[in-house]
């Protein structure tokens, strides 16, 4: 991950943005988590060696950026930081 960037001086979201920004995180999370995974012969492989919900390597950094996009769009629709 990249380090985090200052949001620029008086940069605001007004509420027609900040559904924008949150339907783009939602988005962005269910791309990762469903693209391809079902069909991924890695995957397949991984579960039948370890059992359960287990991922090949690319898909699990999938789910870690899925789980980031939902834990940043948390703490916008809370306004925490």
């Amino acid at each position: 991950m990249s380090a985090p960037r200052e949001v620029p001086a008086g940069l605001t979201l007004d509420a027609g943005d900040l559904t924008t920004v949150l339907a783009a995180l939602a988005d962005a999370a269910s791309f990762r988590t469903a693209e391809g995974m079902s069909a991924c012969l890695d995957c397949a492989r991984e579960q039948h060696r370890a059992g359960g919900d287990t991922f090949c390597r690319e898909h699990r950094r999938d789910m870690d950026l899925s789980e980031s996009y939902r834990d940043l769009a948390a703490q916008l629709a809370g306004g925490t930081s």
